[in-house]
């Protein structure tokens, strides 16, 4: 697969140049390409490889065109269903896009081949080759940009140098978690590859994303399940019967914490209050609005109205949010707490900081 900016992530220098020059007069210009050994990333379940494949047309009259493209190719031991190559190929961009959420760029697989046992032959050398197959993959409705942008290496989130020391654990734990956290995966990515979206539908995806991911790696009960059982059983034993059924499907899911209490303990957890301390607001005060607004945006109370936020304010709440899951995925990737929030700083100065007027 090639996606698009994965030559920036790598960050490989390919090329060496330098001027000629024979006794002060200008003699001639040499270009050397070099090329990378291949970087090998095993997971549990196949072996991935980061290469380059290079290409030039000859010419002793014009100037030779030069292609260098770089690869991520997987490998499996084992046959695997389409469908889960498919997912391999989707969370790839994702990590890659979480690299690159700093930059703005989105990142999109520009070009798919596969390689099949069904699809292999002995040639004339009596070599064993395999016919390639292009894969047409459709991400829903995205439309992958014509050209790419230019983008500063600085601005980067991390790159491949920073997870070079054990890129195989950040690789395997995102893959690891893909089951358990797609629906976060689907919901934070969907805001960031649907610009179209309106804001507070991005709000209100956010808000999810952050619900499922609290729902999903804590504990999701206020009191023991057992103590909350005890609880229930003795107001339902002095409830009439005909309001029993009733009353028991409003108390079922009556002991997992609020959006309130999620939101504070992700934010204390995470060691990230000083950026929204920072915005010119308290944590409760964010919270405060974020909870509001959710529920006004959920059941449209017009007790509510005067008390969410207003068209104008939902930018910031929107970048802050993307902020506190960002880091949550960036935790889950296995980065350390001091470089999570080095990135988060870089993140939060170019998207956030600035916003802070206008909350």
């Amino acid at each position: 697969m090639s996606y698009s900016y994965l030559e920036e992530w790598i960050g490989k220098k390919l090329f060496e140049s330098k001027l000629l020059h024979k006794e002060n007069e200008f003699e001639g210009y040499h270009l050397k390409y070099v090329h990378p050994e291949p970087i090998k990333i095993q997971t549990e379940k196949f072996g991935m490889q980061l290469t380059y494949d290079f290409g030039v047309s000859d010419s002793s009259y014009r100037m030779p065109e030069i292609k260098s493209k770089a690869l991520v190719r997987v490998e499996s031991k084992i046959e695997l269903p389409f469908e889960e190559w498919s997912s391999i190929i989707y969370h790839i961009r994702n990590f890659l896009s979480l690299a690159m959420i700093s930059t703005g760029a989105l990142v999109y697989p520009l070009s798919i081949i596969g390689e099949t046992e069904k699809n292999k032959l002995v040639n004339t050398k009596d070599v064993l080759v395999y016919s390639p197959i292009e894969i047409i993959l459709g991400f829903g409705e995205l439309v992958v940009p014509s050209k790419e942008e230019k983008i500063p290496y600085w601005d980067i989130l991390f790159r491949f140098d920073d997870i070079s020391h054990q890129p195989e654990s950040y690789f395997q734990n995102w893959f690891d978690k893909s089951e358990l956290l797609k629906p976060i995966y689907d919901l934070f990515f969907g805001t960031l590859y649907n610009p179209r979206m309106y804001i507070t539908n991005q709000f209100s995806d956010l808000v999810q994303a952050i619900e499922a991911y609290h729902r999903r790696t804590t504990r999701n009960c206020d009191l023991l399940p057992e103590e909350y059982d005890k609880i229930v059983s003795e107001i339902l034993n002095g409830t009439p019967e005909q309001h029993k059924v009733w009353l028991k499907e409003k108390l079922e899911y009556g002991n997992e914490p609020n959006l309130r209490k999620r939101l504070k303990e992700i934010i204390n957890v995470l060691g990230i209050k000083e950026f929204i301390e920072n915005n010119g607001r308290g944590i409760d005060s964010f919270i405060h609005r974020v909870v509001i607004t959710r529920n006004y945006l959920t059941h449209y109370d017009k007790k509510l109205e005067d008390k969410a936020l207003r068209p104008e304010q939902f930018y910031p709440y929107v970048q802050m949010l993307r902020t506190v899951l960002l880091t949550c995925l960036l935790k889950e990737m296995g980065f350390e707490s001091g470089t999570m929030k080095k990135m988060i700083r870089k993140y939060f100065e170019k998207y956030v900081h600035h916003l802070a007027l206008v909350m």
